[in-house]
Order: structure tokens, then C-alpha cells, then sequence
């Protein structure tokens, strides 16, 4: 346990790092964009800009398309609830709750480092009865910091033994390529994320971990911030026999 509580432990300490490094940008972006407000008013007006007059804000539908971007640059908490039925002999059903936690940090003035965490707890009903925390997965894109309709991100991902039950995880370290490509136009954000995994360390017992996760998203936005959306997380186990390789699953 004591693995489990220093990789959170730096999880957290990372998340409060970036958040004190965007506190200090936001403040220099906000006290730049009051001295050029000025200068624009005092330019156009004669004066300086009044005291009531707004700047302006992203709007609802934009912060939307920001929300469904896999790699934005906002400081995201994402939840994700996945049943996967049908295992085991009596046709049971396995959960996950995910935390999904993104983490910007700039690296300069043209690129950013988005680190993405998923944290599961899991609930498995077979061979026997377990509640936990699985494995936790990072993945950690370096992306152009200009933003524009396409985006992209490429690095490394990881997949960390960090599960609380030996059963509900897979206890090897693991690691492997990661991108991410996103086109947003008008109403619509298309993408897809995706990562190819190999185990190098770990309990030499245990199976070798080769796995591809894959995860297109579809997103068509509505008025007032409301959207139609489907992303399936798609997994493809090398190591498994022909019929058993890959879950793709149905719906949203």
C-alpha cells in the first residue's frame, strides 16, 4: 500500500504544482489584458476604458467543445462509469469508476505537457468477489500550445501496478506510445485516442501485458451547451487467442 499512497501522494502534488503555475499565468494574462484594454480605450475613446465595460468570455458552447477535447488546455476532472456483463459462468458484471484527471502544464511559449491520469475502482464478481483500485494508466502529451481546429498531442503512456487486489490488476509496469488527434468544426468535435502497451517490469509470474487501448469520440453540440456524444473505449489484448482479442463495446 505504501506504492499506492506515494504514487497518489505525487499525482496530487503534481495537480497542486499546476495549478499554482496557471495561477501565476492567469494573473499575468489578466493584468496584460487590462493595460491593453486601457490603451485601447484610451486610443479610441480618448480615455481610458470605463470601469463597467466586460471582456470577453468564452462562451457556453465553446467551454462545451473544450470539455469533449481530450487533450484541452483547461484543467479538466473528468467521471466515467464502464459495466462490461457476461463474465464469468453466471453472466455477471464487472465495473468501473474512473477518475479522469488532466493536468496542463506549459513547457515555454509554444508547447504544453497534458497529463492525463485514469484512476479505476473496480468491482469484479469473479473467480471471486473483489472491490478496489485497479491500475492506474497516464498518459503524458506534449501538444502545440496555439490553439487552432485541429490538435494534436503525441508522447508516452504508462500503466502503473498500483491495484489494491491482485486480481484487479495486472502487476507488471508497462508502457508504450500514446497520441491524440482532435478536429473541431462548427458543431462538431471528432477525434481519437490511442496507446499501444508492452510490460518490461513486474512480477515475473504474471502474465506479459500487450495492449492497445483505442478510444474514437464523436460529438455533435446543441444550443445552451447541451450535446450528442459517443466514445467508445476500445481494448485489444494481443496476448489473447483470436476470439477472445478484442472488446468493443455498444452505444455511448
Amino acid at each position: 500500500m505504501s506504492r499506492i499512497h506515494t504514487l497518489l501522494a505525487a499525482i496530487a502534488a503534481l495537480i497542486l504544482f499546476a495549478a499554482a503555475d496557471a495561477r501565476s499565468e492567469a494573473t499575468a494574462a489578466s493584468a496584460e489584458t487590462t493595460e491593453s484594454t486601457e490603451n485601447a480605450g484610451a486610443m479610441g475613446n480618448g480615455g481610458p476604458a470605463e470601469p463597467g465595460e466586460k471582456t470577453t468570455e468564452p462562451s457556453v458552447a465553446e467551454l462545451a467543445k473544450q470539455d469533449q477535447n481530450p487533450i484541452t488546455r483547461f484543467y479538466v476532472m473528468r467521471f466515467e462509469d464502464n459495466v462490461q456483463v457476461g463474465v464469468g459462468p453466471h453472466d455477471e458484471a464487472v465495473n468501473f469508476f474512473r477518475f479522469q484527471p488532466l493536468v496542463p502544464l506549459r513547457l515555454g511559449k509554444d508547447w504544453t505537457l497534458l497529463t492525463r491520469f485514469i484512476i479505476p475502482l473496480v468491482h469484479q464478481p469473479w473467480p471471486e468477489t473483489n472491490d478496489g483500485l485497479g491500475d492506474i494508466s497516464v498518459n503524458m502529451f506534449v501538444t502545440p500550445t496555439r490553439g487552432s481546429k485541429f490538435s494534436w498531442g503525441i508522447g508516452p503512456g504508462f500503466l502503473l501496478p498500483t491495484a489494491t487486489k491482485e486480481t484487479l490488476g495486472t502487476e507488471r509496469f508497462s508502457a508504450g506510445p500514446a497520441v491524440a488527434a482532435i478536429y473541431s468544426t462548427g458543431s462538431w468535435v471528432l477525434g481519437v485516442v490511442a496507446q499501444n502497451l508492452w510490460s518490461f517490469a513486474g512480477d515475473n509470474d504474471r502474465q506479459d501485458v500487450h495492449l492497445m487501448t483505442l478510444r474514437p469520440l464523436l460529438n455533435y453540440n446543441l444550443p445552451l451547451g447541451w450535446f450528442l456524444t459517443t466514445s467508445p473505449s476500445i481494448a485489444v489484448n494481443w496476448k489473447a487467442d483470436h476470439e477472445n482479442r478484442w472488446l468493443v463495446p455498444m452505444g455511448g
